[in-house]
């Protein structure tokens, strides 16, 4: 009889068990072939999975609005887009899932946290789980909303970019509004003012700009319209700062929204707030600041113009950077 080494042995019983789970493995995935859309490898993640993802949503949100006898709420104000970013386009997926978990709370579940926006250049795969986990977390809440309907999973769609992404994860908020989700208010545009500023005071640190920047205090009168010029404002400074300082060059550039016209609310200003802090992001990220952008706790007792206050201070910084 020949004597073989234990660990020998070992090793080769190793090497058979991680044979037969690659082969094993091999096969499920091809029988689920026609069932998992999206591939295991982030960089293979594409716009058209995060729009099936968005799909997805929108197909459960449906489903809740029938069970529901409700509506989403309808936007005939929304402009046209201008190209969109996988960095605007989590930024609205975050915005998603905020309201999601938002939901839960209004229905007695419990809120999950929100991920913070990464320091790092955004790509779908960022985009694709941050749906994955609004979906999970909307389901939850078929019980609650009477649903019994099933939906079959959306096709992959080839050929989508960032653009039509956006598109269909507006369409899912406009649709968690309808389910009951609080109106925007001042105090809301309020606290992603103070994100923007904090986001500011960090780039210009990193640049070497240490003197204070003093906020205008004192304003009133200011209305939502004046608060969305004001954001619009800071967008055409940062794309002017940034077309002439390779050193904050970022893919695409800074992206100008159409401007809405007609009657302005609070959440049309948290909108383009949300398209700013989407920019600021791509700037931290290339000139390295490793400190992601932070969301403060819930202010109270804010008016439009302590918002413009903000704002300007925010655009004087540009200014300094």
């Amino acid at each position: 009889m020949i004597k073989t080494n234990p660990f020998n042995r070992f090793i080769s019983a190793m090497a058979i068990r991680s044979f037969l789970f690659v082969i094993s493995s091999s096969i499920l995935l091809i029988i689920a072939g026609g069932v998992l859309s999206a591939p295991t490898v982030a960089d293979e993640i594409t716009p058209a999975h995060t729009f099936q993802a968005a799909d997805n949503i929108n197909a459960e949100l449906a489903a809740m609005h029938e069970a529901n006898s409700s509506q989403p709420v309808i936007d005939e104000g929304f402009p046209a887009l201008t190209p969109r970013y996988p960095r605007h386009v989590f930024q609205k997926a975050r915005e998603v899932l905020i309201k999601v978990e938002m939901l839960r709370s209004l229905n007695g579940l419990s809120e999950n946290p929100v991920p913070v926006f990464p320091v790092t250049e955004i790509k779908p795969a960022n985009v694709l789980k941050m749906l994955d986990t609004a979906l999970q977390d909307l389901t939850e809440l078929r019980p609650i909303f009477k649903v019994t309907k099933k939906i079959a999973p959306a096709p992959l769609l080839p050929g989508k970019v960032p653009t039509d992404v956006y598109g269909n994860l507006q369409k899912a908020s406009n649709s968690l509004d309808g389910l009951g989700i609080p109106k925007t208010v001042p105090n809301d545009v309020y606290r992603l003012a103070l994100m923007i500023v904090d986001d500011l005071e960090k780039i210009r640190a990193a640049r070497g700009k240490t003197d204070p920047v003093n906020a205008t205090t004192g304003t009133t009168g200011k209305k939502p319209l004046d608060t969305y010029n004001r954001t619009f404002e800071i967008l055409e400074a940062l794309k002017a700062k940034v077309e002439i300082d390779p050193a904050l060059k970022i893919t695409g550039g800074i992206v100008l929204p159409n401007r809405r016209t007609g009657a302005i609310t609070p959440s049309y200003v948290l909108d383009l707030e949300n398209n700013v802090l989407a920019e600021l992001s791509a700037i931290k990220a290339v000139t390295s600041i490793s400190s992601p952008t932070v969301l403060p706790p819930p202010p109270q007792g804010k008016t439009p113009s302590d918002t413009y206050d903000l704002l300007t201070k925010a655009l004087t910084m540009i200014g300094s950077l």
